[in-house]
């Protein structure tokens, strides 16, 4: 599980079972970290579904917006396909 806390970006195993949730572990993927040394906050953030990659959109500002287009190759050749009918 991944969570945002107090400007620190947080990764925790957890144990699940019947009767509840138990954090196993707690790690600080980033802490209130800043890119090129300006203050950032991670609004948006996804981990890959082995935990292996991470992204982030890290900025000062807040009016941005990440977009994700799985398959968009198959979405761009039918639209191409209708348009040629």
């Amino acid at each position: 599980m991944y969570y945002y806390s107090g400007g620190s970006l947080i990764s925790a195993k957890l144990s699940v079972t019947t009767s509840g949730a138990t954090v196993l572990r707690r790690d600080t993927i980033f802490a209130g970290t800043t890119m090129n040394h300006a203050p950032a906050t991670f609004d948006v953030f996804d981990a890959s579904g082995n935990g292996t990659r991470f992204l982030a959109l890290v900025s000062e500002r807040s009016d941005l917006q990440l977009v994700v287009v799985p398959n968009w190759i198959s979405e761009v050749r039918t639209k191409l396909a209708a348009a040629k009918t």
